[in-house]
């Protein structure tokens, strides 16, 4: 490999190949630069002839469809830094045409895909519709692309929520607010980000606290009611233990400390009377 093979490929006009020689010697620190002057003046005569002859070859390829050999002349004519308005104007064309040509290509295997997982989820196979997704992203490099896989492994999640939540809403009555709001909280989980999701998770919790507010009140007059069965059985001491305990739930509720109060009251009179009874046999 030497500067006459170079030079020599330049007056036969295979400028790529000249173009790699005259690389090769640059990188093994020989001047290149009356080389490349040579090189730049032969290409810049053949300018005319070079574009009409690709402009003719690329116009057969892009009515073929034939991509790959058009990306490989855009390659070969950047490698030699050869530039025209024309073959450029037919490069975004064809690049233009190649990423359509590809949007349908991935429209298609998405249409089928969603086929697959629409019908494993029908049938109650989530994990099995998660699982063909993770294979197709990985299966399918073009999917990492604008995030494409974030929107597939998105859409999956969505339709796995919209499929539990209608197969399970008939049989919501059945079971306790709590229980419907821990598998609403469930499908919340699956995607925080989708509307439907964090609707009903507002929804369930709106009811949850109604169900804490009315449980409540049942159990303070259970407790209440309790509390006075011990009064009226006399059993102070019983009664006022109960009502503090309940008092570190409910700080400071009125009823409660009165009851107390009154309890207190009974129990020194209760005292006062057995005191006096005691002093009274004794005489």
């Amino acid at each position: 490999m030497n500067q006459q093979e170079a030079i020599s490929l330049i007056n036969q006009k295979k400028f790529i190949q000249a173009k790699k020689i005259i690389l090769e010697l640059r990188k093994s620190n020989v001047n290149t630069i009356p080389l490349e002057k040579k090189f730049d003046k032969a290409l810049k005569r053949s300018h005319k002839s070079i574009e009409t002859k690709i402009l003719k070859s690329l116009d057969t390829h892009l009515k073929n469809k034939s991509f790959k050999e058009i990306f490989n002349y855009e390659k070969k004519l950047k490698s030699i830094n050869f530039n025209s308005k024309k073959i450029q104007k037919t490069f975004d064309i064809s690049h233009k045409k190649y990423k359509a040509l590809l949007e349908i290509e991935h429209k298609k295997s998405l249409d089928k895909l969603f086929i697959e997982v629409d019908n494993l989820i029908l049938d109650s196979k989530y994990n099995d519709a998660i699982l063909l997704s993770r294979e197709f992203i990985s299966s399918n490099p073009w999917c990492k692309n604008d995030h494409f896989d974030f929107k597939i492994s998105l859409e999956i999640k969505r339709k796995i929520i919209d499929h539990k939540y209608k197969t399970n809403k008939k049989q919501f009555k059945k079971h306790t607010i709590l229980t419907q709001f821990e598998f609403i909280k469930k499908l919340y989980l699956i995607d925080p980000t989708y509307i439907k999701s964090q609707k009903l998770f507002y929804k369930y919790q709106i009811k949850l606290r109604k169900y804490d507010k009315i449980k409540k009140k049942i159990l303070t007059k259970e407790s209440i009611l309790s509390l006075k069965v011990l009064y009226y059985e006399c059993k102070y001491e019983s009664m006022i233990l109960q009502a503090k305990k309940f008092l570190k739930i409910r700080p400071n509720y009125k009823p409660i400390i009165n009851l107390i109060k009154k309890a207190n009251r009974s129990m020194q009179i209760r005292n006062y009377k057995l005191a006096f009874d005691k002093i009274k046999s004794k005489k």
